[in-house]
């Protein structure tokens, strides 16, 4: 079989060891270790968390000015909301239901004479100009002087 002799084995064993030792440092060189090193694709995925973060923040920012500036609408339309009784104004033209005379009502020959000349958009811009109501009753209101 074969002759091992003394000599032929140690040289034999230094070279698997040295052929171990440079396959455990390369290994060790290329391996990723934690905490140490982090890669691209982690601190791309972690610059986008950061952005979705501040932009989740920024819309909740702007709802909640949004909110307050939709509440405050809200509390000066109903205090200067017209009386919801549908009586007329007792100057001749009758006012339609929702629509009083009085301080934060549209001008009302104005408003009418937007509707007849076929312009009811500006109507509706001057009835929410001069009470503070909506753009639904806005449109009910000038929608009601059409039939007149």
């Amino acid at each position: 079989m074969l002759d091992i002799n003394g000599e032929t084995l140690i040289v034999l064993v230094i070279a698997v060891v040295a052929i171990l030792a440079v396959f455990g440092a390369l290994s060790w060189v290329f391996t990723s270790r934690p905490g140490h090193q982090v890669n691209e694709a982690d601190q791309y995925i972690a610059r986008l968390n950061e952005a979705a973060a501040r932009q989740q923040q920024l819309e909740a920012q702007k709802a909640e000015k949004i909110r307050a500036a939709t509440t405050a609408r809200a509390a000066r339309a109903a205090s200067s909301s017209p009386r919801r009784t549908g009586q007329s104004t007792g100057v001749g033209h009758p006012e339609p239901a929702g629509m009083s005379a009085g301080p934060g009502n549209p001008d009302y020959e104005r408003v009418l004479q937007l509707v007849r000349s076929g312009n009811p958009i500006a109507a509706m811009k001057k009835v929410r100009q001069d009470t503070g109501i909506g753009l639904a009753e806005a449109k009910r209101y000038v929608e009601s002087l059409r039939g007149k």
